[in-house]
């Protein structure tokens, strides 16, 4: 999220404190304090120590605290409150809650089986955050036995996955997530944890380009992720054009108009779309054959009268041009003075793009520039 968008959320909170919106407003932080980019991602649970901007997990925790304080008791809230006071490192508090929800252990395995398996997770994840290495060991085996236990749940590779994150173990916990996405997962903390965890990942699949869209969505700096696969994210994106264009609208990540621009020009796009697309690519300066040729091309196409002096070089250095195109571009470098350099040792190719035009009765005021000059 911007800046301005979680300002208006701190808004919201402070008036219209209900569930739904205290629960937004502590997600949204917590995915602030790992996804915007002016954050530090938070130090490995085991050190017990946060980095930058630990005034968002603050927030994230206030804001589920307010939503159980404040609502009918219910697992679900109180497990969000667990968690955020563990991440905000409000540890006396999540120790006495965490005690507090075990008491119900007979009740929860009966009648809320799925969070019970939260609290054990919770256990484990609060152990690694006091750095109690033995208990760590001791919980997290106790969750990893019980899970295998109970019914498959994708949920549950995601919360596996959240306690190989807390430890620094990159790629196991990339696997668990990319299994659970595999399985129809679509949580908040598994589009996070992908995020997290894809610089350290071993191989990719399905998920890899939904885990960028959603990270640069909620304002994540995605470069070191597509750096690390980055061979992955552009035949992912060469086979889904929409998502390509997407995931670049949403973070105006230069590399990715390769592919991007690759798919436009693939299927002979000259539209006014493409062309800024174009445009951008040559602007960073993108290498990709025949690039200039479709910037100059979509750009006549759609009467654009700005077009930079590196484009048409390019252009002119490789390209055969119709007499209307030809009218076009001489016109461009004959009416900025900006591209006077362009026609030198061009002017015999200039005088010949004249006389097409008059051999074919191109007439207006882009071929009248070529006769006028001549």
């Amino acid at each position: 999220m911007t800046i301005q968008q979680l300002s208006k959320l701190d808004n919201r909170m402070a008036t219209r404190n209900n569930e739904k919106t205290a629960i937004t407003y502590s997600m949204r932080n917590w995915q602030a304090h790992y996804l915007r980019p002016v954050d530090s991602p938070r130090a490995p649970a085991s050190t017990g120590t946060t980095q930058d901007n630990t005034h968002y997990l603050e927030k994230a925790y206030l804001g589920a605290m307010a939503a159980h304080r404040n609502n009918e008791p219910s697992a679900r809230l109180f497990s969000l409150a667990i968690f955020m006071a563990i991440e905000s490192r409000h540890l006396d508090t999540a120790n006495n809650m965490l005690d507090a929800a075990m008491g119900y252990r007979s009740f929860l395995k009966t009648n809320e089986p799925f969070y019970l398996t939260t609290f054990k997770f919770l256990k484990a994840y609060l152990a690694i955050a006091e750095n109690r290495a033995r208990a760590a060991k001791k919980y997290r085996k106790a969750f990893l036995s019980h899970i295998k236990a109970t019914e498959y749940s994708p949920y549950y590779d995601v919360m596996a996955g959240q306690l190989h994150l807390a430890t620094g173990e990159m790629q196991e916990a990339y696997e668990l997530f990319a299994q659970a996405y595999s399985h129809g997962c679509r949580s908040a903390y598994l589009y996070e944890g992908l995020f997290r965890s894809l610089p350290a990942a071993g191989t990719t699949g399905e998920e890899l380009l939904p885990a960028l869209i959603y990270a640069a969505r909620h304002g994540a700096d995605i470069a070191r992720a597509i750096s690390a696969h980055e061979d992955a994210v552009f035949a992912a994106l060469i086979k889904s054009p929409a998502e390509g264009e997407h995931l670049y609208d949403l973070s105006l990540h230069a590399p990715l108009l390769k592919p991007v621009c690759a798919n436009r020009m693939h299927s002979k796009d000259y539209s006014l779309a493409a062309h800024k697309l174009y445009s951008q690519a040559i602007k960073h300066q993108v290498d990709l054959g025949g690039l200039a040729a479709f910037l100059v091309r979509s750009a006549y196409a759609n009467h654009v009268q700005e077009v930079s002096s590196y484009a048409l070089e390019r252009f002119l250095t490789t390209a055969d041009m119709e007499p209307g195109l030809a009218a076009y571009v001489y016109h461009l470098i004959l009416a900025d003075p900006a591209h006077a350099g362009l026609l030198k040792g061009r002017k015999d190719m200039a005088l010949q793009a004249a006389a097409m035009c008059l051999e074919n009765d191109i007439v207006g005021r882009e071929a009248n520039s070529l006769y006028q000059f001549f």
